[in-house]
């Protein structure tokens, strides 16, 4: 059998969608007679699984959603963190070099105990005392 001929193309397409969707939806309902027969079964099992997984992500989208401000919120809180870290990290860096002097200086006058971390200024020190 022929197929019937398309006159008024965007017409007929609309048509053809129309009907093509409402079969598909007579046929995959539960109730539907077209799922008693053997050989359609693993494609209704098919068509049954996609469904719940629809299902299943909608659900996932609907916490995503909900949750998804929160997140940008705590994400704008981080990056403001993170930029008094970076500020605060600047200035303890700047008061590094005078904290070192003060403290060489300490041990110089013998207000404070010799300690490792001092050793490489104190070899300095030797060799500008022996150059002077």
């Amino acid at each position: 059998m022929d197929p019937i001929p398309m006159t008024n193309q965007p017409n007929d397409k609309q048509t053809y969608e129309r009907l093509r969707t409402e079969v598909a939806d007579a046929l995959l309902v539960t109730s539907s007679l077209a799922r008693s027969i053997p050989e359609l079964q693993p494609l209704f099992a098919e068509y049954d699984s996609l469904v719940r997984r629809q299902a299943e992500l909608k659900t996932l989208e609907a916490k995503i959603t909900e949750v998804l401000p929160m997140v940008e919120q705590v994400e704008a809180s981080v990056a403001e963190a993170e930029k008094q870290v970076l500020a605060e990290k600047k200035q303890l860096a700047s008061f590094a070099g005078e904290l070192g002097r003060a403290v060489f200086a300490g041990f110089q006058a013998g207000e404070l105990p010799d300690q490792p971390v001092l050793e490489s200024r104190k070899q300095l020190q030797a060799k500008i005392d022996a150059m002077q």
